[in-house]
């Protein structure tokens, strides 16, 4: 699970090059789009010229709060 921090103890992944994660869309997009990550939000959103990519949606996201599965690249 995303979470913004984690304590002694817990389980998590490491991730090396590309894994896909789960994440929650901000708004609508389509499956391809170069996306971000809002960290006030918690949810990832499409990328504009000024922003760091951290991944690319694997499926169509048709509305706020929809689950989506995104290809992070680790190395970008």
């Amino acid at each position: 699970a995303l979470k913004a921090s984690f304590a002694v103890g817990d389980k998590l992944d490491v991730a090396f090059g590309f894994t896909e994660v789960m994440c929650t869309a901000s708004a609508a997009f389509a499956c391809g789009t170069s996306l971000k990550y809002d960290y006030v939000t918690g949810k990832v959103l499409t990328k504009d010229a000024s922003n760091t990519i951290v991944g690319m949606a694997m499926e169509d996201a048709v509305s706020n709060n929809d689950l989506v599965r995104v290809l992070i690249n680790t190395n970008f």
